[in-house]
Parts: structure tokens; sequence; C-alpha cells
């Protein structure tokens, strides 16, 4: 199941997509820039929610050191 940052995550994208497009060919190469890097932020922001996702609950695992070979 997706998660909602994706989801919103690709929505955003596909608006930023169209919107830059439509500037783009309006003239206003200045505002598709802009669209790029919002897009850009917006990549970074989720990206980064996914590595401390990852992280959080990589240590909140109760022992994480133990493989099990101790048991063999």
């Amino acid at each position: 199941m997706l998660r909602l940052e994706m989801v919103s995550y690709l929505l955003g994208s596909l608006l930023l997509a169209w919107i830059g497009c439509w500037f783009f060919t309006h003239d206003y190469g200045f505002a598709m820039v802009l669209c790029c890097a919002l897009w850009a932020a917006l990549t970074v922001w989720l990206l980064v929610r996914s590595v401390r996702a990852i992280f959080r609950s990589g240590s909140a695992g109760p022992g994480n050191a133990e493989t099990g070979s101790d048991y063999l």
C-alpha cells in the first residue's frame, strides 16, 4: 500500500510538471526553473523523511546487534 507521502509526492510531481510545461510554452523560463527547484526540494524532503524513518525503525528494534548465532 502506498503511503500518504508517496501519493502526495506523485501528485505534486505531476502538478509541478504540468505547471512547468505550461509556463515554458508561454515563454516564462524563470517560472519553469522555480517549478524544477520546488520539485527538487520535494524530492529531497521525501528522501530525508524516508531515511529518518528507516533509522528510527532500525534503532527501535530490540537487540539489533544480535544475529541469532548466539543461540546455536
